[in-house]
This record gives C-alpha cells, sequence and structure tokens, in this order.
C-alpha cells in the first residue's frame, strides 16, 4: 500500500488497491471514509464521491473494524 493509507485525499497521487482516505463531502459535516478498489493516480476527475465510483468503495459509516484475536478469543 502508498503512503497514502489512512490520509486525506490528495490530487496527483498513486492509490493502490486497499489504500484508504478521507474526504469531505460537499458541505456536509466531518469527513467521509473511502476505499480504493483499483489502482490509479489521483485526480479531479477520479476523485471520490457519495456513494463511491469505479475507484473508490464508500464507507458511509466509518470503515468496518478489524477484529483482533482477542476478540475471538473472548466467549
Amino acid at each position: 500500500m502508498s503512503e497514502a493509507l489512512s490520509s486525506e485525499w490528495q490530487k496527483n497521487v498513486y492509490y493502490s488497491v486497499g489504500d484508504r482516505v478521507a474526504f469531505k463531502i460537499g458541505n456536509s459535516p466531518g469527513v467521509a471514509a473511502f476505499e480504493c478498489v483499483q489502482s490509479h493516480c489521483s485526480s479531479y476527475g477520479n476523485q471520490p464521491v457519495a456513494n463511491g465510483n469505479e475507484y473508490w468503495k464508500h464507507y458511509p459509516r466509518g470503515f468496518p473494524r478489524l477484529r483482533s484475536y482477542n476478540d475471538h478469543s473472548k466467549a
């Protein structure tokens, strides 16, 4: 994964599949979470958009929490 992991989206950055970024959508409060689904060099033409696009998967509620080994052993 590139240096873009869990950072704000930037123009002219190479994003790889799996890279995660924050991006402000319009006048909405806060930022939205996106994950790259197609490697590309970023431009305003392929920036993240609400509901995602061919380059970005949108996570409206934020990224899913990854479960650790300890989470599985608590039963």
